[in-house]
């Protein structure tokens, strides 16, 4: 990432900034205008596969693990750093943006010939002027006018389809809202009785309807969310057991390292060497 906070990237050169077929957490949180290839991916249990034209969004607040970008892809990915975002004068519409796609969490829209037009004319001329930022003066003006474009862009995307979002029965809908919760609640809370009094149901009832919609019971997911965390922080940052096992709310690191191993079969550090390699 440059210093402006904000890069446009074709396949390959995103390939360099993720890792593959582990979990980790996405430097930046990107929107994906996927031309030609495919792109496979899991997102905190949830498969997704990716073919053109789509657009789809990357959160870098939420695991993920790769495991293909064909090599015909032809895309851009415009990634933004958090100070970028944070500094554009126009932060309610990309908040609505930001907003929209994790609500549909990690969900990808198809789009016809003249979006996908559009956003690829937006998303080159973004490339263009960050290739070029020695030759401009007002470099961070230009860039944030075009950004703000795209973001409009989107934002027309949005307002059209939104009405438009396949509708889910109630299972479904228990099993999104209960994800979503755990996203947001996982280092706090990681009793099931927590997430069922959230959706105003019976443990039984959410049970059962996890199991017999995705095949494991709240737990067993909890648990899983826990682990890829746990994997993500390992390998992508360097932080200590004990404060790894801190930020996920353990009560002490020797109780981290049980559950870690007891799920994987190796120790933290192990699976930490391993990729260090």
């Amino acid at each position: 990432m440059n210093q402006i906070g904000i890069a446009v990237y074709n396949g390959k050169e995103y390939r360099k900034q993720i890792a593959f077929n582990r979990p980790f957490f996405p430097p930046y949180s990107s929107l994906f205008i996927l031309k030609q290839g495919t792109i496979s991916f899991e997102r905190q249990l949830q498969f997704i596969k990716i073919s053109e034209p789509v657009i789809a969004f990357i959160d870098h607040t939420v695991v993920y693990e790769f495991s293909e970008i064909s090599d015909d892809t032809e895309a851009y990915i415009v990634s933004i750093s958090k100070e970028f975002y944070e500094n554009i004068s126009l932060k309610f519409n990309t908040i609505k943006v930001f907003h929209f796609f994790k609500k549909q969490r990690g969900k990808h829209f198809f789009i016809n010939q003249n979006q996908l037009d559009e956003f690829f004319t937006f998303a080159h001329l973004l490339e263009t002027i960050i290739k070029n930022a020695d030759l401009h003066q007002n470099i961070n003006k230009l860039i944030e006018i075009n950004f703000s474009g795209l973001v409009q862009l989107l934002i027309s995307f949005i307002d059209k389809i939104d009405t438009f979002v396949h509708k889910t029965s109630r299972q479904e809908q228990i099993v999104l809202t209960f994800l979503q919760n755990v996203e947001l609640y996982l280092k706090e809370e990681k009793k099931v009785d927590f997430y069922a009094k959230k959706q105003s149901i019976t443990v039984r009832y959410l049970s059962q309807t996890l199991k017999q919609t995705i095949g494991k019971t709240g737990l067993e997911i909890i648990t899983e969310f826990q682990l890829k965390e746990a994997m993500a922080l390992l390998v992508d940052t360097e932080k200590n057991i004990k404060e790894i096992a801190d930020v996920l709310k353990f009560s002490d690191s020797q109780t981290f390292s049980h559950f870690f191993k007891r799920l994987t079969g190796i120790t933290p550090n192990q699976y930490r060497n391993h990729f260090s390699k």
